[in-house]
């Protein structure tokens, strides 16, 4: 896509969601604002309700966004940070739709379907970060640990919110760094060698 064409495509992009959320409110019944207002004004709930929460889902675009834009820029890493993009944009959708927790179990699907998928799509982003420099792919490494983590609690403890919350937060945060710290990556050498990678500590 070329540049000029970005504004245009970004425009196009929102005028789409309202079309389509006057026609999904038309669908299922409801007011448009049911739709476009935020829940907690709606409900009439504290407005620090989900703080961790909102916040959560805010990084998880941004880090998705960051992997889209490295990914565009450096065309070396589409294969790497593509997948990775996208992956972060569906976590984002899903914590801020609340796809697993509530929208799944009520058409017949349990959130464990949600985490398997959510892990088989994680270990094919894995799979190529094998090529990655060493410190890109411990950031990545150490954030799937941490939403790990969170799925284990999430699915083995009941009422544990801050440790899965908490070990949630800190997984997004951390594959954030991974497109920064793939940015600062050192260019490969002649012969297509990338200084650092597990590949290359094996072969020296």
């Amino acid at each position: 896509m070329k540049r000029r064409h970005l504004t245009a495509a970004a425009l196009l992009s929102g005028a789409a969601v309202m079309v389509g959320t006057v026609l999904a409110a038309d669908l299922i019944g409801v007011p448009v604002g049911v739709l476009t207002r935020d829940a907690v004004t709606t409900a009439d709930l504290p407005p620090y309700t989900g703080a961790v929460s909102a916040f959560t889902a805010m990084v998880w675009f941004a880090a998705g966004s960051l992997c889209a834009l490295v990914a565009w820029q450096q065309g070396r890493e589409r294969r790497r940070l593509g997948p990775l993009a996208a992956l972060l944009f569906v976590l984002a959708a899903d914590d801020a739709l609340l796809l697993h927790d509530v929208v799944g179990p009520r058409v017949g699907v349990h959130e464990v379907v949600f985490y398997v998928v959510y892990a088989v799509a994680g270990l094919a982003v894995a799979r190529s970060m094998r090529t990655a420099e060493r410190v890109v792919a411990r950031a990545f490494w150490l954030g799937a640990a941490l939403l790990a983590t969170s799925v284990a609690v999430d699915v083995g403890f009941v009422g544990a919110h801050l440790l899965e919350d908490g070990a949630k937060l800190l997984g997004a945060l951390v594959w954030a760094t991974v497109p920064v710290l793939t940015q600062g990556a050192r260019p490969p050498e002649p012969g297509g060698r990338v200084p650092g990678t597990q590949a290359e500590v094996m072969r020296s």
